[in-house]
């Protein structure tokens, strides 16, 4: 069901772009006209004999017109054009969120057995099977973040995924969990997400990355668990066929999990914090917290069934099909090109 509304632009600043398409039309035109303004110089008895009669020069002109009628409508379709709103399911918006896994290689550290990556694997899987109702995504970090699954009730891909992570995949090595909060934002905003939830995975904290990451939590709404992976006593790192890892001095590195800084750190962003455990108990935390407005819009999501909200609908990608025969006629021979 659709409900009609005046016509108006999703992002009209993209109109700007017909300002400098005119410009370009207007420069293509009169440099046609110069290179066929021929009868300035032919005398009149060979005009006839030599120059192209008007159907002719229309025909020279199709080009032109064709070209500006793409660029017309290509920024039309950018720009958004809508004029009706469309009714989606209300609770589709309302609660989502999103796992933000730390693929650093500490997480190779085997003071879990048989490694802190192969236990976060286990209780992951075992938080999508005990609640496939919770819509979930996934960004995977370590130098860089990365969106691998978008906010979904469907987590049949996420678990798929799962065993495949590894810190050998990353495109960068490192720890950048700042790029991981902000891509989650962005997956939580993508999906209109009211109330978002983070789920952090992650086995260590420096002291400049939590004061960051208190300023970017400050400023947004969401809500976070932290999954505390490993040991405070820490282990080495291995590396297939090189050893352990070692730093620039030498000395084999010590993967270390930094408890205290964990537990200053949610108790100052309102986090809940849960060391990672062999049996379920870790997973209820990472749970969104039950507010008194969750459980308020919990007894009447039956409500929210049949109740919708309304959006309004881009008719842009409507207007790429009006492109179709304009670029087949591009390709005709004579006419774009000879």
């Amino acid at each position: 069901m659709s409900e009609v509304h005046s016509f108006h632009f999703l992002a009209p600043h993209w109109l700007w772009l017909l300002i400098p398409a005119a410009l370009l039309l207007w420069g293509l035109w009169q440099l046609t006209r110069t290179q066929g303004n021929w009868a300035q110089v032919i005398d009149p008895e060979f005009q006839p004999i030599l120059l192209p009669d008007q159907n002719e020069k229309r025909q020279q002109n199709l080009p032109i017109i064709g070209l500006g009628l793409i660029w017309f409508l290509a920024i039309l379709a950018l720009a958004g054009p809508t004029w009706q709103q469309v009714k989606i399911p209300a609770n589709e918006t309302e609660s989502g969120s999103v796992i933000l896994f730390d693929l650093s290689l500490s997480m190779l550290a085997e003071d879990l057995k048989p490694n802190r990556l192969t236990q976060t694997r286990l209780t992951l899987l075992d938080l999508l099977n005990q609640h496939p109702e919770l819509p979930m995504g996934l960004v995977a970090y370590a130098g860089s973040a990365h969106a691998l699954v978008p906010i979904s009730k469907d987590n049949a891909t996420l678990k798929s995924l799962l065993p495949h992570l590894h810190p050998f995949i990353m495109p960068k090595y490192g720890s950048n969990p700042m790029a991981a909060f902000k891509k989650g934002w962005q997956l939580l905003q993508g999906a209109h997400i009211k109330r978002g939830h983070l789920i952090w995975v992650t086995d260590d904290l420096e002291p400049k990355q939590a004061k960051a990451l208190k300023r970017f939590l400050a400023q947004h709404d969401f809500t976070l668990s932290i999954l505390l992976v490993g040991t405070e006593a820490g282990a080495p790192i291995p590396i297939p066929q090189r050893g352990v890892l070692k730093d620039d001095d030498g000395k084999v590195v010590i993967a270390k999990v930094p408890v205290q800084r964990f537990q200053q750190f949610a108790q100052a962003v309102h986090a809940r914090l849960t060391p990672i455990t062999l049996d379920n108990r870790d997973i209820e935390r990472l749970l969104p917290p039950l507010s008194a407005e969750t459980v308020k819009q919990q007894k009447i999501q039956a409500n929210l069934q049949d109740k919708t909200i309304t959006q309004w609908q881009n008719m842009g990608p409507y207007l790429l099909w009006l492109l179709l025969p304009l670029f087949a006629l591009g390709f005709r021979r004579g006419w774009l090109s000879k």
